[in-house]
């Protein structure tokens, strides 16, 4: 018969240990990243996968983390996938991967971290696939006895280590998962306090650009209104041009009819001249005419006499 502790101990490791199955397919579009409470721009994406291996992915200054969903060597578990997000903590650490779909299919599970020093210090984080694991996974279990399928009555043994150790994996386990908790809240925190400096600022900015529109409103209302009297003033000086125009007209016309008047006075005096001439070569010639009439009679009375 298996003891309690030992049973435990099965259903500890068996919940530690990652499900054996089918390995999902891996994608990655649009991702954000928050490394350390700060968000890194990420170059490198849309990543695709149809049977996902292992993740790399370098953040300058912090390091290069290869991570898988099952346990490979020199790794740890560290965090896991869920949904669209990638979560984990190494070397006090606390990196989030988000992306724009779920990663591995929407289901949750464990993430394991290998972690190396970051070949550059400043610059976007970069994300790369890595190849399939070579290797079946060996779950990392904790150290149980070996029990038979049916186990014979054996002598007791001391087992207060072998009780222990899953216990103690599970409280490390319980303590890195608080640690990222207490990272990630914190990461939280740093980008709530920077999105609600962001939205400040940006209000800031909304109610600049509507004092200025304010005053480029007043600025058109008054060009508008200065448009208008000035249409006004050019209406009226078009109304006064036309009335000089008009008086203009009627002065020219005046004018012609007083130089035709002028030059049917000046026919009319050069009419009369001709007769005034006229006139006076008939006077002359009647005067003649009353001059050899007059002689003539005064000859005859002479030689009537």
């Amino acid at each position: 018969m298996r003891t309690p502790s030992l049973t435990a101990a099965l259903v500890l490791a068996a919940s530690l240990a990652p499900s054996v199955g089918a390995q999902p397919a891996f994608s990655l579009d649009a991702p954000v990243l928050i490394a350390d409470g700060r968000r890194v721009p990420v170059e490198g994406a849309p990543l695709r996968q149809e049977r996902f291996g292992t993740l790399v992915l370098s953040v300058p200054g912090l390091g290069t983390y290869t991570v898988a969903d099952e346990p490979f060597e020199g790794a740890r578990r560290a965090g896991e996938f869920e949904g669209a997000s990638l979560v984990f903590a190494s070397e006090g650490v606390s990196v989030r991967l988000l992306g724009g779909d779920d990663l591995l299919g929407g289901d949750r599970r464990p993430a394991f971290v290998r972690a190396a020093p970051s070949r550059a210090e400043t610059g976007p984080a970069r994300v790369a696939l890595g190849g399939e694991l070579t290797e079946p996974p060996t779950p990392r279990r904790p150290s149980l006895p070996d029990a038979a399928p049916e186990p014979q009555p054996t002598p007791p043994t001391p087992q207060g280590d072998d009780t222990q150790r899953p216990r103690r994996e599970a409280t490390r386990l319980e303590e890195e998962r608080d640690a990222l908790r207490q990272r990630e809240a914190r990461a939280l925190q740093t980008d709530l306090a920077r999105v609600t400096a962001e939205r400040d600022a940006l209000r800031d900015e909304r109610d600049r650009a509507m004092e200025e529109r304010r005053a480029l409103a007043d600025a058109l209302g008054e060009a508008r209104r200065e448009a208008e009297r000035e249409r006004e003033r050019r209406e009226t000086r078009d109304a006064q041009s036309t009335v000089r125009e008009t008086d203009a007209r009627r002065a020219e016309e005046r004018l012609r009819l007083l130089r035709r008047e002028l030059v049917a006075r000046d026919e009319a005096i050069e009419r009369l001249t001709a007769e005034r001439d006229d006139r006076s070569a008939e006077l002359a010639r009647l005067s003649a005419e009353v001059a050899r009439l007059s002689a003539d009679l005064e000859s005859a009375q002479r030689q009537r006499d």
